[in-house]
């Protein structure tokens, strides 16, 4: 069980570096555009939204399959990925 908890907690602080990354990224390029500092309520709210994005997202959808166990009927999979 621990070894599952450290690689789930890497994979989740890996994804937050690599959003904060493209958000620095994003913030740099549209302050030097318009020459407007970014406040901290409107990172705060891209912070929330990349959130919801990345973690919660994904967790509404279908869960994982393990492999031989009997899964979703396909056509639903399907679905779900094309949305």
């Amino acid at each position: 069980g621990l070894e599952r908890n450290l690689y789930t907690a890497g994979a989740n602080i890996l994804t937050a570096i690599g959003f904060a990354l493209l958000l620095g990224g994003f913030f740099a390029v549209r302050s030097g555009a318009t020459g407007e500092p970014i406040s901290w309520h409107e990172g705060l709210m891209w912070g929330l939204a990349g959130f919801a994005v990345f973690t919660i997202a994904p967790s509404l959808g279908l869960p994982p399959e393990l492999p031989g166990v009997p899964a979703a009927p396909l056509l639903s999979r399907q679905i779900w990925w094309i949305t």
